[in-house]
């Protein structure tokens, strides 16, 4: 990218060392972050995903334990919402009884649950967040 005039804007060495510094460090988080979340246990890519994600936008880490344990819960209901959805998509909204009679498919009650874990995670990570910033 140029300046105003057009030309080149110049980078001093040490902003460039500077830089390769964070790209440095960068990899080094997602390659810690990789190590955390596998040791979560987390089944769905989307899960981790969402994790890591946070991870980074809150800049939680080692440092804030209650932000890694809302996180990791964060992760385990999206892991349930998932597989509640995935078990209602295969069979359908509605089973039936030993009687024959129709009954709502379980897995309706863990989706609403997880959905409510994952509002409730949200909303703590965002008054933790909020009040680390003052």
């Amino acid at each position: 990218m140029g300046g105003r005039s057009g030309r080149p804007l110049r980078t001093s060495t040490t902003e460039v060392e500077a830089i390769e510094a964070a790209c440095v460090s960068l990899s080094e988080v997602d390659a810690l972050l990789a190590d955390r979340l596998r040791g979560w246990g987390l089944r769905h890519g989307e899960a981790a995903q969402d994790c890591a994600d946070l991870l980074r936008r809150y800049r939680i880490g080692e440092h804030d334990p209650v932000g890694l344990n809302l996180v990791r819960e964060l992760g385990r209901a999206k892991d349930r919402l998932l597989d509640a959805l995935e078990a209602i998509e295969r069979d359908g909204l509605v089973r039936h009884s030993s009687r024959g009679n129709s009954v709502p498919h379980p897995a309706i009650a863990v989706e609403r649950a997880a959905r409510r874990s994952i509002i409730d995670v949200t909303r703590a990570l965002a008054l933790e967040s909020a009040a680390g910033r003052r």
